[in-house]
């Protein structure tokens, strides 16, 4: 079977019908209560991703106040490589640290919905890390609630 592309792809059918999307994300509580939250509705302090993500969330202001950063153990030793797209224009790519990162993205005029699409070159997991943590997942970056101004 053929992939979906242009118009079709799920991300775009979801800003032409006002879906919340994503793809490439951890939910944050063990008791999978969180399974699709609402990106506006119910905050959850942050999300994980994986390797790559996208999100589309709704436009509900001028700027994305688009805050993110990895817990890797060996970040500031070893930097992880990362980009953002929004929209898919690359708004960033470089290594990150311990440090957040900070980025105003500006939402594209006459939007309703902003594709937000993560890239990183590794992920790391937190039971391997010798901190006793039962925890398997493979985690990327650690994205705070989608905040708009």
């Amino acid at each position: 079977a053929a992939g979906a592309f242009g118009d079709l792809r799920p991300s775009h059918r979801a800003e032409r019908w006002d879906w919340y999307y994503r793809y490439g994300y951890h939910t944050n509580d063990r008791d999978r209560a969180g399974l699709e939250p609402d990106p506006g509705g119910n905050p959850i302090g942050r999300r994980w991703t994986m390797k790559s993500s996208l999100a589309v969330i709704p436009v509900k202001g001028k700027v994305l106040k688009f805050v993110a950063w990895v817990d890797h153990p060996d970040s500031d030793v070893k930097p992880v490589h990362t980009r953002v797209w929004a929209d898919s224009k690359l708004v960033y790519e470089g290594d990150i640290r311990r440090e957040p990162l900070f980025l105003d993205i500006p939402a594209t005029p006459g939007k309703t919905h902003m594709r937000i699409e993560t890239s990183i070159d590794r992920t790391w997991r937190p039971s391997d890390s010798g901190s006793g943590s039962r925890d398997t997942r493979d985690l990327g970056l650690s994205i705070r609630d989608w905040v708009w101004q």
